[in-house]
C-alpha cells in the first residue's frame, strides 16, 4: 500500500501504477473491450468516464466540492448544483456563483470527469 492508510490515501500497488502511467500518458492497460461495449485504448482513459465504473461519481462530487471551496476561499460565494439551472438536455451546472457578474448574470461552472 503507498501513502497513508488512516487518511484514507492509500492505494494498491496496481492502482497506484496505472494513476501514474494515466499522468504520465504511457500505456496504462492491455487493449481491450469494457463490459460496457466500448473499445478501452491502451491508455486506459474509457474508465475514468464509463458509466459502469464506480468511482466516477465520487470523483465528480470531490472535484464539485474542492471547486466550491476554491472559489468561497477567493471570497465568493456560491452553490453546488443549484436548482432551476437545468437546459432542455437535463443537463444542470454543478457549482454557481452568487454573485452577479457582467450584464446581472452569475458565473456557472461544470465539472466534467472526462
Amino acid at each position: 500500500m503507498f501513502l497513508v492508510l488512516q487518511l484514507g490515501t492509500h492505494m494498491s500497488r496496481k492502482a497506484f501504477r496505472t494513476s501514474v502511467a494515466i499522468r504520465l500518458g504511457e500505456d496504462a492497460c492491455q487493449p481491450h473491450r469494457c463490459p460496457c461495449g466500448a473499445a478501452v485504448s491502451a491508455k486506459g482513459l474509457h474508465g475514468l468516464a464509463c458509466k459502469l465504473s464506480r468511482g466516477r461519481i465520487s470523483r465528480h462530487d470531490v472535484l464539485n466540492y474542492d471547486m466550491m471551496q476554491a472559489i468561497r476561499t477567493a471570497g465568493v460565494p456560491c452553490i453546488i448544483e443549484p436548482a432551476g439551472c437545468s437546459r432542455s438536455d437535463g443537463k444542470r451546472p454543478d457549482v454557481q456563483t452568487l454573485v452577479p457578474r457582467r450584464r446581472e448574470r452569475c458565473l456557472i461552472r461544470d465539472v466534467s470527469c472526462f
